[in-house]
């Protein structure tokens, strides 16, 4: 809506001749609405009564914007132990790595089992279906966070349904599928015609082929960590030159199907295309008869990083910019002023040939992303205005501006690029004060931009419940005295889990402006407690905040729920160290929590997530006991409590060789979710070791039945092995590999020394017995020898052949090991199950991923030939294999030598 400064400052003095509406996505599209101002979005029905100042708490301004609101507490016992330490020996045993998606009032947890030496994963409910897991794996690497959080919003049979539009689609189109399921609003994606997800995909490289001023770029192909992007081509001062922008940027604000608050669809009611289609090769002989890929054909670059402001109803060029040639096709196509009905689709609004700044902005950033250019709807609601941004390496302001003024005869607009004038603020020498400018990130999130157009202030507001204890997921609007008069919502956020908002504001310049000054007014709710600020059951009940604010200021406040009930807390106290402890084993764990979700709504348009950096956890390690304390919401005695924490390294040493539980707990929200990043590293000192096998067990392969044993320390007196050997056919019985024998199995009774000599040498050690039978049962036992005695280990079963599936999970010794160019991983699963085996280096990173499928019940083994996961050969050293598989986890070491 751009008027010239005389027609501007005349319009908004006389500011009540002109209404405001917006068909809304809950309402039916085109329908008439009563009001009718410059914009096409307004509040829904609920926010549209007044709205009434009941108190004044006015913010406190400061000198800063507190970073962390809550300060990390420590509590570490005394049997925390550097790890540099003189007096233990530590041998890595077990290592854990994972990132965990912890759901409110949810808690991530490893157990150490001392009978396997081992971190054991407490399993947590999984929302997702199987398909949903199978679309997880197809899609790019990076969205699986996304998609992930998405998906478990879903109902079974939805996820099934955006799972089979991903895993249908074809490549290069299957990122862009999959974006488009993680980041269309779960309300808005379940009401689309999910066949509209690949046709947009397959339009933008339909469109790609017909521009020269951009390229698709696609780098890699599923599975995998493959994405797209676009290049584009600029001039500035007269050189011109290629930038690659990130790949978020494609993504968002040219895949994206929804450009503001429109349902995307391809239905009758727009004429069975989607509007990356429709709008491409739309001509109509009255307006333009020329199609926006036709005006494109010639162009060359996207601009020239020039401010321009263009006269509308100017000719077409071979070498006019792109932004030039958009801006010129959208003011072609809506040179009247709006009338009934006002509609937001941008199929609709280009027929229909006429509307205000709404229109024109819709018509404008869905023209612009037909055209493979990033756009955004930026919106400054209480001073009735909208317009776009495109992207080139950052945002620059582009609108399409009204034409003749209100009476004359209608006539194209002007177009404006990287204009910061177009606000119409009094900072930019216009004669309005904005309040609150924002930008529509389609998944229904906005962030504020009022920084980018005028002078500004912030309000930092912090938001606790009737204990005083911070509150997430609280909806925060801030309020101003709208252009046309009354207070209207201005900007709105949802706390983080530290209880916080944000905001950046509008500030007041004296004699500019509603005459009341530019002051703000808060309204906070929380749904989750049933709390509100300040009258929970009236929600246009509004206090004031700010009275005329001023450039610069940073303001703070804290405010305190009415009523309602209160947050959910940990009741965590530090336990006594035992007087005599074990000290044997210990943990090392680097947990980091890069993000949350917080789930917020947007008052135009349905519920949105968003990354929130970073989230928090609470951390703790306790007993058995005390684990279970935790899960009946009990008072838990614990060890390094870490409270409100987005990071840390912990060094623990296990006081009793019983169950500990090191728990990641998100009992304390209501709102956000909390990605945590997590590596566990278990050490075993083998100064206290005691003198025992750690492995013995046995596994058939192509040549016969290796037998593997390995000893945990150095073995005083020890002269060497012998190997000991029963067997009987089968006769329909179940044994199960490498477990004890049952008693219903009949053996022959006479043991077999397998060896002629003692077995010597250094731990680990293997034995191959190629006198083996298919369809035969083996039973293995171990005998140490010393000078004076013996010591029996054992026995241990083999099943050769075709027999039964395992009944237990396991985890072998790779073989050969130490290996110099591949090894041999063997695994036993007793159902069908989801399997993930992963190689780590020692440092917890990990290089290579072997197994990440469903894999059937049985006995299994895979090859790895000492390559990373780009297949680069790995330098020698000790490396960490770890299975995963329906809360089962095992861990082992394997050295790769290279000569």
């Amino acid at each position: 809506m751009s008027l010239t400064r005389k027609w501007g400052i005349i319009y908004w003095l006389i500011g009540a001749s002109v209404f405001f509406t917006i068909p809304l996505i809950l309402l039916a599209e085109g329908q008439d609405i009563p009001e009718d101002r410059g914009c096409t979005t307004v509040l829904l029905d609920e926010y549209q009564q007044p709205i009434v100042c009941v108190g004044v708490n006015l913010a406190t301004i400061s000198g800063f914007l507190p970073l962390d609101i809550l300060e990390e507490k420590r509590m570490d016992g005394s049997y925390l132990t550097p790890l540099d330490e003189e007096e233990y020996d530590w041998q890595l045993v077990d290592i854990y790595y994972g990132r965990q998606n912890i759901f409110v009032g949810d808690a991530f947890a490893l157990y150490f089992d001392r009978a396997s030496e081992s971190l054991i994963e407490v399993p947590m409910e999984d929302p997702l279906t199987e398909l949903a897991h199978q679309a997880l794996d197809y899609a790019p690497e990076w969205l699986y966070d996304d998609l992930y959080t998405n998906f478990s919003d879903m109902s079974d049979s939805w996820q099934d349904k955006c799972a089979q539009a991903i895993l249908s689609a074809s490549h290069p189109y299957v990122d862009e599928v999959a974006f488009q399921v993680a980041n269309i609003s779960y309300n808005i994606l379940r009401s689309m015609d999910l066949d509209l997800l690949e046709v947009n995909a397959q339009l933008l490289y339909n469109n790609d082929s017909f521009l020269n001023y951009v390229n698709i770029k696609d780098y890699g192909s599923p599975p995998g960590d493959y994405y797209s992007t676009v290049e584009y081509c600029v001039e500035e001062n007269g050189s011109r030159f290629w930038i690659e922008a990130p790949k978020e940027i494609y993504y968002w604000y040219v895949v994206h199907p929804k450009c503001s608050d429109e349902m995307p669809r391809m239905d009758d009611y727009v004429y069975n295309e989607f509007w990356r289609e429709f709008l491409f090769d739309y001509t109509h002989e009255d307006y333009l008869d020329r199609e926006l890929f036709d005006l494109l054909s010639n162009t060359e670059i996207v601009w020239d990083r020039q401010e321009h402001n263009w006269d509308g109803g100017r000719p077409f060029h071979d070498d006019d910019m792109a932004v030039d040639v958009i801006g010129n096709w959208v003011s072609r196509h809506i040179p009247n002023r709006a009338t009934y009905p006002r509609y937001i689709q941008p199929n609709l609004i280009i027929t229909d040939h006429d509307g205000n700044c709404g229109e024109l902005q819709d018509l404008l950033c869905a023209g612009t992303r037909t055209s493979l250019i990033p756009c955004i709807s930026t919106m400054d609601i209480c001073e009735d205005h909208v317009w776009c941004e495109i992207w080139d390496e950052g945002w620059h302001p582009y609108q399409v501006s009204w034409g003749a003024p209100p009476g004359d005869p209608p006539a194209p607009g002007p177009t404006h690029i990287d204009n910061h004038g177009i606000c119409y603020d009094y900072d930019q020498g216009s004669g309005k004060e904005v309040s609150g400018i924002w930008d529509w990130r389609n998944d229904e999130y906005n962030y504020q931009v009022t920084d980018r157009y005028s002078e500004y202030c912030t309000l930092t507001v912090t938001v606790k419940d009737i204990d005083g204890n911070p509150v997430d997921g609280a909806w925060v609007r801030v309020s101003s005295h709208a252009i046309w008069g009354p207070l209207y919502y201005t900007a709105w956020d949802t706390t983080d889990s530290t209880g916080v908002a944000r905001f950046i504001l509008g500030d007041d310049d004296p004699g500019v402006g509603p005459s009341q000054g530019r002051d703000y007014y808060l309204r906070v709710d929380s749904r989750a407690l049933h709390g509100g600020y300040p009258d929970q059951y009236s929600g246009n009940g509004v206090e004031k905040v700010i009275d005329d604010a001023q450039p610069g200021a940073e303001y703070e406040l804290e405010v305190q729920l009415v009523d309602g009930d209160p947050m959910p807390q940990l009741s965590l106290i530090e336990a006594e160290p035992p007087n005599d402890p074990v000290n044997q084993f210990k943990v090392e764990i680097d947990y980091s929590l890069p993000w949350e979700y917080k789930f917020g709504k947007n008052v135009y348009a349905p519920e949105y997530k968003f990354h929130s950096e970073p989230g928090n956890i609470e951390f703790f390690i306790c007993d058995e006991d005390n684990y279970q304390n935790y899960q009946n919401e009990e008072q838990v005695e614990a060890f390094m409590i870490r409270e409100d924490s987005d990071s840390d390294t912990i060094s623990f040493m296990f006081p009793t060789n019983d169950k500990w539980y090191m728990v990641f707990s998100n009992y304390d929200q209501v709102n956000c979710y909390q990605i945590t990043d997590i590596i566990a590293r278990l050490y075993i000192d083998q100064n206290t070791a005691d003198v025992k096998l750690r492995e013995f067990y046995a596994h058939f392969c192509d040549d016969g039945v290796e037998v593997y044993w390995e000893t945990e320390g150095d073995i005083a007196g020890l002269k060497g092995w012998n190997l000991y050997r029963q067997s009987k056919t089968k006769e329909n019985k179940s044994l199960v590999s490498n477990a004890l024998i049952t008693p219903d199995v009949e053996l022959s009774s006479m043991w077999h020394k397998l060896n002629s000599d003692l077995i010597t040498g250094e731990s680990p050690y293997t034995f191959l017995d190629t006198h083996v039978i298919d369809g035969e049962v083996y039973v293995y036992k171990l005998e140490a020898v010393f000078s004076d005695e013996v010591e029996e280990f054992g026995p241990i079963t083999c099943d050769y052949g075709e027999g039964a599936p395992p009944t237990s999970f396991a985890l072998m010794q790779n073989y050969p090991n130490p290996f110099t160019d591949q090894t041999t991983i063997c695994y036993d699963l007793p159902t069908d199950t989801r399997v993930s085996i992963k190689v780590y280096n020692v440092a917890g990173q990990l290089v290579r991923c072997l197994v990440d499928d469903f894999v059937e019940a049985g006995s299994h083994q895979i090859v790895w030939d000492g390559r990373d996961l780009a297949g680069n050969p790995l330098a020698s050293g000790v490396y960490i294999y770890r299975l995963d598989a329906e809360g089962f986890s095992s861990a082992r070491r394997m050295v790769l030598c290279r000569w």
